[in-house]
């Protein structure tokens, strides 16, 4: 059996998970993993746009990447969703039916932050139904880290939470999770919580996300790589709620932001070169007339990037 699991994850007494989550709306476990592990899921998941490729792309924002087919992508992250400790916590939190409503591995770059919000939605709505989410660190995260206010899972409602709001009534509450690799964060959907913004341009932030809800058949859809399905069982499938349809859409990102700014940069690179040879061909007249057509095009390009 594959191990990546530390045994301070697999020693973790349920009864106190259950009554931490319930009491503050929270549960970390730091060192929950092996550094193999981490090494891994960067690794399986170091990908750009792939270009006359059946691999399963990436989602690109301007300060984020975002792997919503990571079932599909990679063997080690489909076992730690599915491994039975996952399913442990799960059931004691959740009770016996539950099932996975979404998932993603994803990246955050200089610039990127998130406001105060709760994870308790399907598609947008606003839900009662009982969830919990899973967010390790798959990278040291002391610049972006996630914050969250501690016990508002037993007062949170639809109401936009401001950073005013937050400073003025809950300040004492709130937590910076400023931790190493393999930290993992379980805590109710109902926690306010955000992504503090990333200050230093150089920062990366890795990060693996799931949520599990009470009952079935609600969620994102799930891309799997039927290799990975070693054993399927009843629970297995329940879990990964085969015959539901989804109820969640995925994002969807138009073509300047699906691309990250470094791979359009190259792109704009290696197109400039290639038009230089060309118009070395051309007579004096004609590569005047086709440089004034372009320069408006590779102005506009440029503007991607600053």
């Amino acid at each position: 059996m594959e191990i990546f699991f530390t045994d301070t994850f697999l020693s973790l007494n349920l009864e106190n998970v259950k009554n931490q989550i319930a009491d503050k709306g929270y549960f970390i476990i730091e060192n929950a993993v092996t550094p193999g592990f981490l090494k891994a899921i960067e690794h399986d998941f170091d990908t750009a746009i792939g270009l006359n490729s059946t691999s399963f792309n990436p989602f690109y924002t301007k300060v984020q990447k975002n792997q919503y087919y990571a079932l599909a992508t990679s063997k080690k992250y489909f076992n730690y969703l599915t491994h039975s400790k996952i399913f442990d916590i799960s059931k004691i939190c959740l009770g016996e039916t539950f099932a996975l409503y979404n998932n993603r591995y994803y990246e955050s770059y200089y610039g990127a932050t998130t406001p105060w919000h709760t994870d308790n939605k399907d598609n947008e709505t606003a839900t009662d139904t009982l969830g919990i989410v899973f967010l390790m660190y798959i990278v040291d995260t002391f610049d972006g880290e996630t914050t969250f206010v501690s016990g508002s899972h037993k007062w949170s409602d639809e109401k936009y939470y401001s950073d005013q709001d937050i400073h003025d009534s809950h300040s004492e509450e709130v937590i910076q999770l400023k931790r190493s690799a393999g930290t993992l964060l379980i805590y109710d959907t109902r926690l306010i919580h955000k992504a503090s913004l990333i200050k230093a341009k150089d920062t990366i932030r890795k990060t693996i996300f799931f949520r599990v809800d009470a009952g079935v058949g609600k969620g994102q859809i799930n891309i799997i790589n039927s290799a990975f399905l070693k054993n399927c069982d009843e629970r297995l499938r329940q879990y990964l709620n085969f015959g539901y349809d989804p109820t969640q859409t995925l994002p969807k990102h138009t073509f300047p932001l699906i691309v990250q700014k470094k791979y359009l940069k190259e792109l704009l690179s290696a197109t400039s070169a290639y038009l230089r040879l060309r118009l070395k061909k051309l007579p004096s007249e004609a590569i005047f007339y086709v440089r004034k057509q372009l320069s408006p095009w590779k102005k506009k390009m440029l503007k991607l990037f600053t």
